[in-house]
């Protein structure tokens, strides 16, 4: 196999399979209720400690990434270097508030924010850091290391985004919830792609995160 078919498959080691055996095997060797109680706030979602986490460990993956692959940290995105013309950014900017619109509106549906949690913590977790992480890592770096891979296009946006939906615990519990996080992988990859710019992108998942709680509000 082509070294540079494996990229896909190395992501997929480094982000999830190696840290879960990781963790599994602290959890057998560890047995202190002290470690597991660390463990739990870590993996909780609405608390400092996790989210301060979080940043640590997405900013080490993100610089091991680009220093293993040689990925200049350029403001510009994946695609051409021409950046799109005014009329071309108010349709991706449409794209992109439609995607959010179809999110939410299946997340509403199928009852996945009836749970959100509404703490100080999860709230700048899911406005500021996540959006700012993510779209670093999935379309900043994977996406544009994808695009620089493979050939399609397409297949390059489809990978980043299977790797963006696996991030979200949603999906164990509603797993019909694969739908809409695939499809909103697919739509920012695509934004990332023809805008050439990663803030664009945040922007995007900055508002659809802000629109959980504002359906939280008004249909909750």
């Amino acid at each position: 196999m082509c070294s540079k078919k494996l990229y896909f498959w190395q992501a997929l080691l480094m982000i999830y399979v190696i840290p879960t055996i990781a963790l599994a095997i602290l959890e057998f060797c560890v047995d202190s209720p002290r470690f597991t109680s660390i463990v739990t706030k870590l993996a909780s979602t609405g608390n400092y400690p996790s989210l301060i986490f979080n940043l640590i460990a997405f900013g080490a993956i993100i610089f091991a990434f680009m220093h293993y692959y040689r990925l200049p940290l350029a403001l510009g995105g994946g695609g051409s270097a021409v950046k799109p013309q005014r009329g071309q950014f108010i349709l991706l900017c449409l794209l992109g508030v439609f995607d959010i619109l179809v999110f939410e509106s299946f997340a509403v549906l199928t009852g996945g924010r009836q749970g959100l949690d509404t703490s100080l913590p999860h709230i700048l977790s899911a406005i500021i850091s996540a959006p700012i992480v993510e779209e670093m890592f999935y379309r900043h770096v994977l996406l544009r290391l994808f695009l620089r891979t493979y050939r399609s296009s397409l297949f390059a946006i489809l990978y980043s985004a299977i790797l963006f939906t696996m991030l979200h615990g949603q999906i164990l519990i509603k797993p019909i919830l694969i739908v809409p996080y695939l499809t909103s992988g697919i739509v920012l990859g695509y934004l990332y792609y023809k805008s050439n710019s990663i803030w664009f992108c945040i922007l995007m998942h900055s508002l659809g995160n802000a629109a959980g709680y504002l359906s939280l509000a008004l249909f909750f």
